[in-house]
């Protein structure tokens, strides 16, 4: 991934662009790795359908733990904050009991303890948890430490009436873009035609309906900007930020049939209420999404999706699709893959899975194996000798294929082995035949 070790400034630079400085949708935006723009691209410039869940995507998070609590009621805590994670034993005893995590959690005198723990806690609150006890890799520490995170605002205002609509006819949803503090508005795009006129009287003038308006979503140096408007009792303490809220759309939407002297004073009367976010003052999160510099993914995203299938760390920042839900769904998919492997010699239930997993038997969203994960081709299989498959046939130029997921667990593997050795770093002169041996009785390798 060489361009993964470009400034994207540095390459429009290269390119004759004379100012490469202003994103359309975030001043200083460029200050990323070319690889994360490309793979932004990737996800988000193509010719297909989205879809809206209905009644907004936490609605995801909503019906899960409906069905955890159908079967195992009382089991999901909200509001507990984790500050340290460690083996329950020597994290060289690689039996499933000896591999067990114990959690503190803030408040409670006790100890929990977990067969596995799946992190999804963003990098930067991930950093302050007392991790010691759990012996990570040191790329995987200096990844927790250092892989970057980029600021994001929204605000959003109440109407008494969606003027967008009634008054300039904007009914689709979409983003108008402006070099305004406000930088993006966002019109909603489900339920937009509830203002419209009754279809049993077509006569009927619009219901003046109240709506919400993402009058403002901005990255980067505008959201750091606008983030000091912002107060943490919002919409309390924000007059000014209204203030400037208010301008900037009359400023945007301002044409010869709605001036801005007539547009302002209109939609100012029209403001209910506002509600305002500011990512990077937000304990919990430490900043919006994962926004990779220069070298990062080829040097510690690694480090970060590595684990022993005890420890698994997963997030929109643990995969390649950064700042959506794909990413986080995604991570969970590969984690779930590195559980069930790390416990398949020891459950028939889990082996049961991972030979779903590896023969593609497994649908969406639950499955199959992200296609980053799936590198087959790139991966040589492990044998104790030789590091080859021996198959039999004396072409020594015969192409070999690992089977699916190979990648990842050659991962959880090598990080067993470096935590057999005892260090932060593996040592592969320490890798004893005997346990690769072992490694290739537990997966199929070849398709």
């Amino acid at each position: 991934m060489a361009g993964d070790l470009l400034l994207v400034r540095i390459r429009l630079l290269c390119s004759a662009f004379a100012s490469p400085n202003i994103y359309d949708s975030g001043t200083a935006w460029y200050d990323q790795a070319l690889s994360e723009m490309i793979l932004e691209s990737a996800n988000f410039d193509f010719d297909g359908k989205w879809w809206c869940i209905e009644g907004g995507s936490q609605e995801m998070a909503k019906r899960m733990y409906a069905k955890i609590e159908e079967r195992n009621p009382s089991r999901v805590s909200f509001n507990k904050k984790v500050t340290k994670m460690e083996y329950l034993n020597d994290p060289k005893d690689n039996t499933p009991d000896g591999k067990k995590i114990n959690v503190h959690v803030a408040g409670e005198r006790d100890y929990r303890t977990y067969d596995a723990v799946f992190n999804s806690a963003p990098l930067g609150s991930m950093q302050r948890m007392d991790l010691r006890g759990l012996k990570l890799n040191w790329g995987t520490k200096q990844a927790i430490r250092s892989l970057g995170y980029g600021a994001s605002c929204k605000v959003g205002i109440r109407f008494k009436e969606m003027w967008w609509m009634t008054k300039l006819g904007i009914k689709k949803g979409g983003v108008s873009k402006t070099d305004l503090p406000i930088r993006m508005c966002v019109y909603p795009s489900y339920n937009i035609h509830d203002n419209e006129p009754d279809p049993k009287d077509p006569e009927k003038e619009p219901r003046n309906v109240p709506g919400v308006l993402l009058c403002s979503y901005s990255w980067s140096l505008e959201a750091q900007r606008l983030g000091t408007l912002i107060t943490r009792e919002s919409p309390d303490g924000e007059d000014e930020l209204k203030a400037l809220l208010l301008d900037n759309l009359a400023k945007l939407h301002a044409n010869k049939e709605w001036p801005y002297e007539k547009l302002h004073p209109v939609i100012s009367d029209l403001y209910n209420d506002h509600f305002a976010y500011d990512w990077y003052d937000d304990k919990g999160t430490t900043g919006a999404f994962a926004y990779f510099g220069p070298g990062q993914f080829r040097n510690m995203y690694p480090y970060i999706i590595r684990n022993d299938g005890v420890h698994i760390i997963i997030g929109e920042a643990a995969s390649a699709h950064h700042a959506w839900v794909v990413g986080a769904i995604e991570s969970a998919v590969r984690g779930v893959y590195q559980f069930l492997y790390k416990h398949s010699e020891h459950s028939a239930k889990c082996n049961y899975v991972l030979q779903k997993y590896n023969h593609e038997q497994v649908e969406a969203p639950y499955g199959p194996i992200p296609k980053e994960f799936d590198r087959t081709k790139d991966v040589i299989p492990l044998t104790p000798d030789t590091g080859r498959i021996v198959t039999g046939k004396e072409d020594e130029d015969e192409e070999l294929v690992s089977g699916n997921g190979e990648w990842l667990r050659q991962g959880v593997q090598v990080e067993d082995w470096r935590l057999q050795q005892g260090g932060d770093q593996l040592i592969p002169e320490k890798v004893t035949a005997a346990q690769v041996k072992e490694f290739t009785a537990l997966a199929p390798l070849v398709k």
